[in-house]
């Protein structure tokens, strides 16, 4: 894979975390500063996770999410923004190979399904209602 084919899907990473996180913030009803959705810069990520960081910290007692699922969000953020967004905010989104590219992507879903439960074992997982309510 040449270099630039990778910064071309480096940019698809970017769109692919900007859309699941504004999913998320949308599912779960988090408050998103309306001056932020008109923003010239378009590169809403940070902003994205930094309103989510908020409604957790807001809301830090009366989680809906399990140990497990807390967890998980720091974990998988600490790949999300320690090898991807730290990167690409410095232009060095060059040195990705596909597979890191991937491996963010996995962390991306990952991160999201942090805020899912399964409400029975047959039952597929479900977005939580808000961040303290699972139905």
């Amino acid at each position: 894979m040449k270099p630039a084919d990778v910064s071309d899907d480096g940019k698809g990473v970017r769109r692919y975390l900007e859309y699941r996180l504004s999913d998320l913030i949308s599912r779960l009803r988090i408050p998103f500063p309306i001056d932020l959705a008109f923003n010239e810069n378009k590169q809403f990520a940070g902003d994205f996770l930094s309103a989510i960081e908020a409604a957790m910290k807001l809301g830090a007692n009366t989680l809906a999410l399990e140990p497990a699922q807390e967890a998980g969000l720091n974990s998988n953020m600490a790949t999300i923004v320690g090898n991807y967004l730290s990167h690409w905010g410095t232009g060095q989104a060059l040195a990705f190979s596909a597979s890191a590219l991937q491996g963010v992507m996995a962390a991306i879903d990952a991160y999201c399904d942090c805020f899912t439960f399964v409400s029975a074992p047959w039952a597929a997982p479900k977005y939580y209602r808000s961040l303290t309510q699972r139905i």
